[in-house]
């Protein structure tokens, strides 16, 4: 186990330090990888992605070229490591290992659940794929990318970087659907507003106990550190939430943040970690933390996306310049999601079948390189600008190559699932507004004639005369839902809380959702009906876009 771990660690260490380096060296790039200049096409455009560049060609195979060479003689034995603990109990392989041990099914089993959903998903990837290569195009004629093409693999690289984690890239900001409607700048917002890190926590508090959830206590907000000191410059504290007693349900944060958007992030994140933790202070002992942290990151993200959304922002006046119709602030911001999400879905079904073959010798070690890149067209749509040599280890250059093979499935499932969860919390307070009133939470907005114009560059935000399949369409603004005051959404999501105290696996979780949806049949994981459903009705104004745009761009669906 040592020998495994230190593997793991050497890995992680020397994926990290080159990074660090292809990050600086790509910072200096010029045209055409740095942003296309907008100026020239879209006056109104203001830069939200300042200082991220594109990776050329070349510097990211130099990149995939040293990395490969270092970690390859270390994957070998990582497998026989990973094969040799399945062994020890008494599983064939590993897949099967993690597999049967997290979901109760084998590999292969749960690749065709796995595949299910992934083709309810392809119609959605397929139009983004088809929107992002167009664009591709456009920005970086240079290319000379087809039409029909694969996304060469380099321009999506930078979705792997520091930059992932504050919502930019390189690529977001030029490919939106309205590169020129002016970003909302939160960070500028908050300062205009005078918000504080106390502040956002407090916001995040009304709105968490407005559900019913149980409030902080008194001794949270006198002793916790929202801001650094301003007597001590060298006082240092990262964002975390500490447990001081287990029976009061006694908690501190430790945050040392700024007026800014990251802090709000992380502010609402950290509160939602307290309020789910408070939940469980009055069962029994054994039963006060979940059994399996992957639930609270589920359960914690998906009570997070009511508290980003247009509701939330506009309850704390951040919203002054934007109607609450304004299409083309809805559509960024979904693709602003959408952008980050998918890389993340796609990339862990190409690692969860490249496990499955590994693990089981179905690949020659000589045929690892041609085999991986297979996978990225299969799944993701992308391959490099030209042929990657057979004998180099490409694969190694990606963090998923040495964790289990359950980490990239839990990555699948969780990320639609959250999705699942927030829309029954939707619907439920959805039932509540309407016992008050005839109205419902999840209002349609106007929309206008069409939902979109094809990307008319030089002027970015005109969208009359147009006509629209959306606008034919009476759809749930999921993506809209205001969860503010519904108590019933936050009883639920107690009781759903409080029961992953006994509950140790995915199955389980899943079956104890259909029970809480008032479904009368207790179902196993295998015939639980898994699908994606709410996620695809949160991006469905997106789709709509996607499906009219690439239609009248006489875009290439597909690859």
């Amino acid at each position: 186990m040592n020998s495994l771990n230190q593997i793991i660690q050497n890995a992680s260490d020397t994926q990290w330090k080159e990074k660090q380096k292809i990050r600086q060296k790509s910072k200096m790039m010029r045209s055409p990888y740095q942003l296309p200049n907008h100026e020239t096409k879209s006056p109104t455009t203001k830069s939200y992605c300042k200082g991220t560049s594109i990776i050329s060609h070349s510097d990211w195979s130099s990149y995939l070229d040293t990395i490969g060479e270092t970690l390859k003689p270390l994957y070998p034995n990582f497998i026989k490591f990973m094969n040799e603990e399945a062994h020890l109990n008494r599983s064939p392989e590993a897949t099967d290992y993690w597999i049967s041990s997290v979901y109760q099914l084998n590999g292969i089993e749960f690749q065709k659940i796995l595949d299910n959903i992934w083709n309810q998903l392809l119609p959605l990837y397929r139009e983004f794929h088809a929107h992002l290569r167009g664009e591709i195009r456009f920005l970086w004629e240079i290319e000379n990318i087809s039409k029909n093409d694969p996304i060469p693999a380099h321009f999506l690289e930078i979705l792997d970087s520091e930059n992932e984690n504050q919502q930019c890239s390189a690529l977001y900001e030029p490919t939106r659907p309205y590169p020129g409607k002016i970003h909302l700048n939160l960070t500028n917002e908050l300062r205009r507003r005078r918000y504080s890190p106390s502040s956002m926590a407090k916001f995040a508090e009304d709105f968490l106990t407005s559900m019913g959830l149980p409030l902080m206590s008194p001794l949270f907000w006198s002793e916790s550190i929202f801001q650094k000191p301003l007597n001590n410059s060298n006082f240092n504290c990262d964002p975390k939430l500490f447990e001081l007693d287990n029976r009061r349900g006694d908690m501190r944060l430790s945050l040392c943040g700024q007026t800014n958007e990251m802090t709000l992030k992380t502010v609402n994140q950290l509160m939602v970690t307290g309020t789910l933790r408070s939940i469980l202070y009055n069962q029994p002992f054994l039963f006060r933390h979940f059994s399996n942290n992957q639930f609270q990151e589920t359960i914690q993200e998906a009570l997070l996306l009511g508290m980003r959304n247009q509701p939330y922002l506009r309850r704390m006046a951040l919203l002054e310049d934007y109607e609450d119709n304004d299409l083309p602030f809805l559509l960024n911001n979904l693709y602003r999601e959408l952008f980050h999400l998918f890389p993340r879905i796609t990339r862990s079904l190409v690692f969860h079948q490249w496990n499955l073959d590994i693990y089981r010798g179905r690949i020659k070690t000589s045929d690892y390189n041609d085999h991986f890149w297979n996978l990225r067209l299969k799944y993701e749509g992308i391959r490099p600008k030209e042929p990657r040599p057979t004998i180099r280890f490409d694969v190694g250059a990606y963090i998923n190559t040495f964790q289990t093979p359950s980490e990239n499935i839990r990555i699948f499932i969780s990320t639609f699932l959250k999705y699942d969860i927030f829309d029954f919390l939707c619907s439920l307070a959805d039932e509540e507004l309407n016992q008050l009133s005839s109205s419902s939470i999840l209002q349609q907005p106007q929309l206008p004639t069409s939902i979109i114009q094809p990307p008319i560059r030089s002027s970015g935000n005109d969208i009359s005369n147009q006509t629209s399949v959306a606008s034919k369409k009476k759809m749930i603004n999921l993506h809209n839902c205001d969860l503010f005051g519904k108590s019933k959404s936050g009883e639920w999501l107690s009781s759903l809380v409080k029961s992953t105290g006994s509950i140790s696996s995915w199955p389980k979780l899943i079956e104890k959702l259909k029970l809480l949806k008032n479904e009368k049949r207790i179902l196993d994981f295998q015939s639980l009906d898994l699908n994606p459903s709410a996620m695809l009705r949160y991006f469905h104004p997106l789709f709509d876009y996607f499906k009219e745009v690439n239609r009248k761009r006489e875009l290439f669906i597909g690859w």
